[in-house]
């Protein structure tokens, strides 16, 4: 990882620069305003120092007494603070100093000879300097109106007077003062950013790494893991909604064991109820074939004896309904073999006309009322009629099982729509009754298979799903109206057939 790029290395350079702003720039100005009062004291000091000297000295100077003026700088050179005094002369030879044997070898030691000081034309200018542990003060001396006699032009550079004098003590104790300030002040910027990292690296950075670790853990699929933070800051608030996506994460994955443990369980239900149907029916067929071919046989040698015609009709009768148990054992072979069923038209007008005809005897008897919408015109599908006229007979059958059988009513209503993206119209059939409805906690599992709040001995809670897979084999769909109040309310949606 680029190093800048880095939360923590980014947080460092700002502590950094912080605390060298907050702690350097206060020192900084003190050491400046500190150094600036040193400087003006030496200044005055010096200059004061280099009057006294010159004052004294000044009557020698007019009586050009070469040994008084030697003798005073001698007697000078014995002051405590006082080092030495030397008067150079404009050719930059010592003249006179308070060591007389510095006028005899003309060696000014470690001290820069005042002429080296030059300013704007060459000129020797006055000037001030700390020179090793001393002070230097280079005094100019220029003709005055006393000095005519000896030099004709007026502020004529006659000489420059040096006088060093060693540092004091409190002048060493503010050096020393200077530079533990200046490392106290360094040491402290080092010992804060310490502190300031420690406190991050403990406060925030071990704490999101724990987050982290989480975060790892349940990427793993560790659904127990935890993450503790005590406190009521930022991270410990982030740590709780960790814990609880964690919970409902676990919870939701229990939710889909279980879901799926039914569903497996369910499968199970359905492959042995199929297996059990395919076997049913295969033993049914066979007594239903004779059954057909005996009664057909009595059909022909009643019509040959000339028998009364309502034996004959009894005999159709007995014909016909093998003939339909022949035709259920088939389909129920065909969904158990799951083999594909041969679609035709149907109108679902019509159909639904068929099945209300069939339960009218039942309907009286439940003294439930049912109206039939139709759709304006012939509502066309492609579909297995005995199959959807059992998703009619199993919804109706459901209502007459839940209505009072005083006030029960059902609504079947058929209309045609069609979205700008679909290409073919559908059909919409809303189903509706007055019941009691559906109690909320279980509309999620009323299409599940052998799901039923009637007893198990009298309903299997396949009537539902049975309907579901049936409309779903006939690309259809079935959704429960969550809006109905009263009772309770199906949309079921099928696609038109195609015009040829």
């Amino acid at each position: 990882m680029n190093f800048f790029k880095s939360l923590k290395s980014r947080l460092q350079i700002l502590i950094t620069i912080m605390l060298v702003a907050v702690i350097g720039g206060p020192l900084h100005f003190l050491v400046n305003q500190l150094d600036k009062i040193q400087r003006e004291f030496v200044s005055n000091m010096m200059e004061t120092t280099s009057q006294a000297v010159y004052q004294t000295a000044v009557q020698s100077f007019m009586d050009n007494d070469t040994v008084a003026l030697q003798r005073t700088f001698e007697i000078f050179g014995h002051y405590p603070d006082i080092d030495r005094i030397r008067i150079y002369s404009t050719d930059g030879k010592i003249r006179y100093s308070s060591n007389s044997e510095e006028v005899k070898t003309n060696d000014n030691g470690d001290i820069e000879n005042p002429f080296h000081k030059v300013g704007e034309n060459n000129q020797v200018i006055e000037s001030f300097a700390l020179s090793q542990n001393r002070f230097v003060h280079n005094h100019l001396i220029l003709s005055q109106k006393e000095c005519v006699s000896c030099h004709s032009n007026n502020s004529e550079l006659l000489g420059v007077m040096q006088i060093s004098m060693e540092v004091s003590e409190s002048a060493q104790s503010y050096y020393i003062i200077k530079k533990w300030l200046i490392i106290s002040a360094i040491f402290m910027v080092i010992i804060l950013w310490l502190i300031l990292n420690f406190l991050y690296q403990s406060q925030i950075e071990t704490r999101l790494q724990k987050i982290i670790d989480g975060f790892k853990s349940l990427a793993k699929g560790d659904l127990k893991t935890q993450v503790n933070i005590a406190g009521e800051h930022e991270l410990a608030f982030m740590s709780q909604k960790f814990n609880e996506m964690v919970n409902e994460l676990r919870n939701a994955k229990e939710k889909e064991e279980v879901l799926i443990r039914e569903s497996l369980v369910h499968a199970s239900r359905l492959v042995t109820s199929g297996e059990i149907a395919a076997d049913i029916a295969h033993q049914v067929n066979n007594p239903a074939g004779i059954l057909r071919s005996r009664a057909e046989a009595l059909k022909d040698e009643l019509i040959d004896n000339g028998f009364d015609e309502k034996y004959i009709e009894e005999l159709d009768v007995i014909i016909d309904q093998t003939d339909t148990i022949a035709k259920t054992t088939r389909r129920v072979l065909h969904n158990a073999q799951m083999l594909p069923e041969n679609f035709e038209d149907v109108d679902l007008n019509e159909l639904i006309n068929c099945v209300i005809s069939s339960m009218k005897v039942v309907l009286e008897e439940k003294k439930t009322d049912i109206y039939f919408i139709p759709n304006p015109k012939p509502a066309p599908i492609m579909g297995d009629k005995n199959q959807l006229e059992q998703v009619f007979y199993n919804l109706i059958n459901n209502s007459l099982e839940a209505l009072d059988s005083e006030k029960g009513q059902i609504e079947i209503r058929i209309e045609e729509f069609k979205t700008e993206n679909q290409k073919t119209a559908k059909y919409r059939i809303v189903y509706k009754d007055n019941g009691p409805g559906i109690a909320e906690d279980i509309k999620d599992e009323i299409f599940m298979p052998f799901f039923s709040t009637k007893s198990k001995v009298i309903n299997n809670g396949l009537g539902l799903f049975m309907v579901r897979v049936i409309l779903a084999h006939h690309h259809g769909s079935i959704r429960l109206d969550n809006n109905s109040n009263p009772g309770v309310s199906f949309v079921i949606e099928l696609e038109a057939a195609v015009a040829n």
